[in-house]
């Protein structure tokens, strides 16, 4: 075939990637990683904005939370990454910004968004390390604190959660007593920096409650902080 009746094929251009930081309050704590996918995808939805999709039979918007978060927690700095056929949008992250905020659910809500190099690495595969504040009511800060030493002074601190034998110690970085709060003076918080080990496992917060034999007292787990190797 010649070039005069070759076909004029236009190749689909490639993918933007926009990253977006954002609020998972009080209202939505409960929910699961896939439901928290599903409000993402509703929103993006009815902002009309220009996602990408995967290939196949049944196609999904390209959407990746970057770390699920334990239910019952509230994420101050969560992170998702979506990918967007945007090929002549100059401003990508300030027409996604302005299309997402008027469509945002109740406890969602926009911390920031930036466009970020499309071939960047998986967030989850540079995780370091996530901050969390525990705190607590009802039992006194001395015994907190003793059992927080005691913890940090054991080399191996082996707990069974969920099925799973491990040692918890090393997925601990910081385990800290915070001052106490005006707005709740009986209250005793916890800042905690856990870890990813080698082998992919993740501190969680409520491994460390069991471990510190704290869940009757949880008032609030708040995910402050998470740290990528960028």
């Amino acid at each position: 075939m010649n070039a005069e009746t070759t076909p004029n094929r236009t190749e689909p251009s490639l993918p933007r990637r926009v990253r977006i930081v954002f609020r998972k309050g009080e209202a939505i704590k409960y929910i699961s990683n896939l439901d928290l996918l599903r409000a993402w995808e509703r929103a993006l939805r009815r902002a009309r904005l220009p996602l990408a999709y995967t290939q196949g039979y049944n196609p999904h918007p390209r959407i990746t939370i970057a770390m699920p978060l334990a239910v019952g927690c509230i994420g101050e700095h969560e992170v998702v990454d979506v990918l967007f056929q945007a090929e002549d949008e100059p401003d990508l992250a300030d027409t996604v910004r302005d299309a997402l905020e008027p469509t945002m659910p109740p406890g969602l809500s926009l911390v920031s968004v930036a466009e970020v190099p499309r071939r960047e690495p998986a967030l989850a595969t540079l995780f370091e390390r996530a901050v969390y504040q525990i705190v607590l009511g009802g039992v006194d800060r001395a015994e907190v604190e003793k059992r927080v030493t005691a913890l940090l002074d054991k080399r191996e601190a082996s707990i069974t959660f969920r099925r799973k034998t491990f040692d918890l110690r090393p997925l601990i970085g910081a385990l800290v007593l915070a001052p106490a709060s005006a707005q709740e003076p009986q209250a005793v918080s916890l800042t905690a920096t856990l870890l990813q080990n080698k082998q992919g496992r993740t501190g969680r917060p409520d491994a460390l409650i069991q471990a510190l034999d704290l869940e009757p007292y949880v008032r609030r787990v708040v995910r402050q902080e998470l740290v990528f190797d960028l």
